[in-house]
């Protein structure tokens, strides 16, 4: 039995539940009776997978049913695994149960139960169970104090910290004083926090990193950011330097930098992240990549660029959205060898398979390089990203295939277009329509017959506006026949003509002095 307690645990531990189950499900057949330890071992693995109903249903079925009564160990695993699921009520049920058997919650147990009834707002239900613990320790007391700081009830924490201080059974510590220098702060009271602050000195008690950062905020967004970097210092000064791996570095750069940038101080930003550097802060690429966008929301384009390349050259990844914000921008402001430079960068310290994001940036510089004459660019960028293994939008194909087309290099628009085919990107009616028009314009019209029936022989509808080209440039070289041709087969395959395309026929058989099929167009 004691076997299959370590089994149950280990397989629920690895996630493997229905393992877990069907091995409980076997011995349950083989033995009528179980032992509670088996019963827990289950009972526990489910709680701990968040199956917390599954394990209810083991409890008040097969446990009933083996004649097997629950212990200590039993309650608390559910009642914990009630409370951490945000089910309080039959949480207190059933620790009302255990304690109604004469069973004595430990403190971890009474903590987690005061700390769900704070979060559900039941403070008077927290403080009589509160009340009738013989030893509540700091912890259990710090649970009760933060749910009442959570919802502007400082007053009263303060009273009942009086109480443990008059107690004398419990030692009021860094957390403690962390979470009311927190509630104060939450309730506009700064200036009462930092008279606690400096009083936490005085008692024996120096605040760390989390007090700072708490303070640090409330001074930053409420007082002044300079009292706030002040703060800051003070605390690299008194030798309580932030860990650069852990959250409260995160917090407090990404604080200071904020505030900076609210009251449009972006040169003190500028000398955070030289600080920062400086001190060689093993820096994480979210903060990297907060910095860079909080920088550019705030329009300070320059700063954020050389925030990313710092990233960069730390080893630091970007995210893709971030770069891609940051490269739009510089397009929008006209600053597109910026942006192409900056998007190079991206590529180069980009992954293998290339996103979505970085498809749509590369779509806006080849609209940008296109509208402003830079084709021979457009086509370099385009041609880099396909050998990259990126697949450029429909969009920077139809662009690149009509400004070639524009630019009388017909060959390259038709090449562009079989590449769209060996890459698998999705041809569709705009596409060909592009096509096609572009070798009418071209005078290139039995290439553009072709792509005609390429694109019905695709059954895509071609549009009455790419008919009509084709019919007037040929109509204009005397081919008049076939664009007759042409308007007859529109009709026989449910296309409907434009009247234009009618008037371009019936006037050039008209011009000729073909009045009989003028009469048969009209």
């Amino acid at each position: 039995v004691q076997c299959f307690g370590f089994l149950v645990t280990g397989l629920c531990k690895a996630g493997k539940i229905s393992e877990a189950t069907d091995h409980y499900q076997r011995l349950r057949k083989s033995l009528r009776f179980l032992s509670v330890v088996v019963y827990n071992s289950l009972i526990d693995g489910l709680v701990k997978a968040k199956l917390v109903d599954k394990a209810l249903e083991i409890f008040s079925r097969d446990m009933d049913e083996a004649l097997c009564q629950p212990n200590s160990h039993t309650y608390g695993a559910l009642v914990s695994g009630l409370c951490k699921a945000g089910r309080i009520a039959e949480a207190c049920e059933l620790f009302q149960q255990m304690i109604e058997r004469r069973y004595t919650p430990h403190v971890v147990l009474y903590t987690t139960v005061i700390d769900g009834l704070c979060k559900a707002r039941q403070f008077d239900k927290a403080c009589s169970y509160l009340e009738k613990m013989e030893s509540p320790d700091i912890v259990t007391y710090s649970a009760f104090i933060d749910g009442l700081c959570n919802v502007g009830k400082v007053d009263y924490a303060f009273e009942l910290l009086k109480q443990i201080q008059e107690r004398g059974n419990a030692r009021p510590d860094v957390v403690l004083y962390t979470i009311f220098i927190k509630g104060l702060c939450k309730a506009g009271q700064v200036d009462n926090a930092v008279e606690l602050f400096y009083k936490m000195e005085d008692i024996g008690c120096p605040p760390n990193a989390v007090t700072y950062n708490s303070l640090m905020r409330a001074l930053a967004w409420h007082k002044s950011v300079d009292a706030a970097r002040r703060l800051f210092t003070e605390m690299i000064r008194k030798g309580c330097e932030p860990d650069g791996a852990t959250y409260p570095t995160v917090g407090m750069y990404a604080t200071l930098v904020r505030a900076f940038l609210r009251d449009e101080r972006a040169m003190e930003v500028d000398e955070l992240v030289k600080d920062m550097v400086r001190r060689g802060c093993s820096i994480n690429h979210h903060l990297w990549d907060t910095l860079v966008r909080m920088l550019f929301t705030s329009g300070k384009l320059k700063i954020s660029l050389t925030v990313a390349e710092q990233a960069l050259e730390r080893g630091c990844e970007i995210h893709v959205l971030t770069y891609y914000e940051i490269i739009r921008g510089l397009v929008r402001l006209g600053k597109v060898s910026k942006a192409l430079a900056q998007f190079q960068k991206m590529v180069e310290h980009g992954k293998p398979t290339l996103s979505r994001q970085m498809a749509m940036v590369h779509s806006s510089l080849v609209t940008k390089l296109c509208r402003r004459g830079r084709l021979e660019d457009a086509y370099e960028l385009h041609q880099k990203m396909v050998k990259r293994g990126l697949s450029p939008t429909i969009k920077s194909y139809k662009l690149l295939i009509k400004y070639h087309f524009k630019a009388g290099k017909a060959g390259v628009s038709r090449q562009l277009f079989e590449q769209m085919q060996k890459v698998d990107s999705p041809q569709t009616r705009d596409t060909y329509r592009v096509l096609l028009e572009g070798y009418c314009q071209a005078g290139m019209l039995d290439e553009a017959y072709g792509a005609l029936e390429e694109t019905v022989a695709r059954q895509f509808k071609p549009t009455g506006a790419s008919y009509l080209e084709l019919i007037r440039k040929l109509c204009e070289l005397g081919r008049t026949e076939e664009a007759h041709h042409i308007l007859q087969r529109m009709v026989s395959l449910g296309h409907r003509p434009l009247l234009l395309s009618y008037n371009a026929v019936f006037q050039a058989y008209y011009e000729s002095g073909r009045f009989a099929n003028a009469r048969e167009v009209f």
